[in-house]
């Protein structure tokens, strides 16, 4: 799963972002350490490795695998929004609430960081 996670967020980021750079540089798709993976991608191949390791394991159902994935998969999802919102790439849209988060650098209004930009 880790693995298949990996590269599906690598082939997403190169696939959806920058396809004709990486196709003529391809020695530059293996370069993870550089940056550049994209989570919708890896929400492609998540369901691509799980349908393929129940095929391995005939015992484990399609089921079943994902009975023990969903909740790994909820916590990176949170992980992923809270990493875009410390970096201050999809901070949500401003509404009229008291409560909120404050982003000073940004416009100081206060926003609801779940929803998108």
């Amino acid at each position: 799963m880790i693995l298949g996670t990996v590269i599906g967020a690598r082939f997403g980021h190169f696939l959806f972002y920058d396809p004709v750079y990486y196709l003529s540089n391809p020695f530059e798709m293996i370069k993870v350490r550089e940056g550049g993976l994209a989570s919708h991608g890896a929400a492609i191949y998540i369901p691509l490795s799980i349908y393929l390791l129940s095929k391995k394991q005939k015992d484990k159902t399609v089921l079943w695998i994902l009975d023990r994935v969903v909740t790994v998969a909820a916590l990176v999802a949170v992980l992923i929004r809270l990493g875009k919102l410390i970096q201050l790439r999809n901070f949500g849209n401003c509404y009229s609430c008291s409560m909120g988060i404050y982003l000073a650098r940004v416009d100081d209004v206060p926003r609801h960081p779940a929803s998108t930009i």
